[in-house]
């Protein structure tokens, strides 16, 4: 195997793996920046690869995989069909919604307010804010296009304090 085979190895796996599309000129950059060291073996480099995608913006890194037109139908599922093979999607999350409780409800117990007097105390940085768990809905990005997407049974590792821009 030779070095210049790494970078085609590098996104044959990311695709495969975790469904990770990412585009040839954030590849290039990506391995670019790695030839001051030696060649690395595929499976570091993947890693390294993995880890750099996850904390840089999917616009920056990904290859659109929402179609232009999608939602212009009355049923529609994502990913497609051709989509869902090797590894699925990786989206980017842009905005979450509770549509169970109302925002003045989370209001409340972000302020630690009282809903008959609207009351509100300041917290300490350091408090843990409780929401109620209610059904939460995302906008989810691909970098170039949007969806918004619901949760039909809860993911317990997705709250509404998840941070924007995770995978």
């Amino acid at each position: 195997m030779s070095v210049d085979n790494i970078p085609y190895i590098l996104q044959r796996k990311c695709k495969d793996r975790n469904g990770i599309r990412i585009t040839k000129e954030y590849l290039q950059s990506f391995w670019s920046q790695g030839q001051r060291r030696p060649a690395p073996d595929t499976e570091e480099a993947y890693n390294q690869l993995v880890q750099d995608f996850l904390n840089k913006d999917i616009a920056l890194t990904s290859e659109p995989v929402i179609p232009e037109n999608f939602g212009q139908n009355s049923i529609e599922t994502f990913p497609q069909g051709h989509l869902r093979h090797g590894g699925g999607v990786v989206l980017q999350i842009q905005d979450t919604i509770d549509i169970r409780y109302s925002t003045l409800s989370l209001l409340n117990n972000l302020t630690n307010a009282t809903p008959v007097r609207q009351i509100y105390i300041e917290r300490n940085k350091d408090d843990e804010v409780d929401f109620q768990r209610g059904m939460l809905r995302w906008t989810l990005s691909d970098g170039k296009n949007q969806i918004q997407a619901m949760e039909m049974e809860t993911i317990p590792e997705l709250s509404l304090t998840t941070p924007f821009g995770c995978k």
